[in-house]
């Protein structure tokens, strides 16, 4: 007789979703992952989920970042560390040290760092019609030539 899995019960997470152990890599594979839905999003001309997502991918991203300049080889539990288990990027931005307010103007991401840290987790949940425009700017200013994501993945040798 062979043995049976447990059964899930309601509220049961699959081990995916648990990110207590989550490996950078796997930081690495969300941002990938968001960016690509950003990107296909954008192109459709659904700007409130492009909008969204681009702020995933470079929330992921600046994770990736932390595990990395912190040397964690595991992500910290919600009791070690509530500060990293937000959605809100200039909280995430300041954890390595960068400080978008007062980064240097002549460096060509800055226009970029002003404009990623306007995205915020609770637009996902307003009905208004983002403009098309505004998710434009804010893919850009994260994956464009001087955008954030590729900046960071380079400071800290991430393969994003």
């Amino acid at each position: 007789m062979s043995a049976q899995a447990p059964r899930a019960h309601p509220g049961d997470h699959p081990p995916v979703l648990v990110m207590v152990e989550a490996a950078r890599d796997r930081w690495i594979a969300l941002c990938a992952r968001y960016r690509a839905d950003a990107i296909s999003l954008l192109e459709t001309k659904n700007s409130n989920g492009a909008w969204l997502q681009v702020g995933f991918s470079v929330e992921c991203c600046l994770k990736a970042a932390i595990m990395k300049k912190e040397r964690f080889n595991r992500w910290p539990s919600r009791q070690a560390e509530p500060n990293l288990w937000v959605h809100d990027l200039e909280i995430l931005f300041r954890r390595p040290g960068i400080d978008p307010k007062e980064f240097d103007h002549a460096n060509p991401v800055a226009p970029a760092l002003k404009t990623v840290p306007e995205w915020r987790r609770d637009h996902g949940y307003s009905l208004a019609k983002l403009p098309w425009k505004h998710a434009r700017d804010i893919c850009e200013a994260a994956f464009g030539g001087n955008g954030v994501v590729e900046w960071i993945a380079n400071l800290y040798r991430l393969n994003i």
